[in-house]
């Protein structure tokens, strides 16, 4: 299925989400103010790839419901994971083909990466537009 990488999330307002890099000091820590807060620098939009690359380079961590420790995705998730982020990193047009696999696994990391319904639901709606709505 062909995918816009370029797709660009939006605000309930309707504004363009716009990427929020950390500021960091000359040795690559972040940087805060005097209140604790950590700084941003803005930096373009907040678009579909962008996601995907994260997501991937960085997949999210799973808590065993036994112990309750983190534990990281499975050897073959990762190697999913690094095949398809080359995919898409090395990508340059906006449209892209996945596989439904490649489809599947990106909607469940999402969910798993992003706390917010209102991007997991617009990057869900991207991945799979004909998905049942209810």
């Amino acid at each position: 299925m062909k995918i816009d990488l370029n797709f660009k999330f939006i605000t309930m307002d309707g504004k363009v989400v716009k990427q929020r890099i950390p500021l960091l000091d000359e040795n690559e820590n972040q940087v805060f103010n005097d209140f604790g807060a950590a700084q941003f620098e803005i930096k373009g939009d907040f678009t579909l790839r962008k996601i995907i690359e994260d997501t991937l380079f960085n997949p999210p961590l799973s808590r065993d419901p036994r112990t309750g420790q983190f534990a990281q995705i499975s050897e073959t998730k990762k190697k999913a994971c690094y095949l398809l982020l080359n995919k898409v990193h090395n990508h340059k047009e906006g449209l892209i083909d996945l596989e439904a696999e490649e489809i599947s696994l990106l909607k469940d990391l999402i969910a798993k990466k992003y706390n917010s319904p209102w991007t997991v639901g617009q990057a869900h709606e991207v991945l799979d537009p004909h998905a049942k709505r209810n």
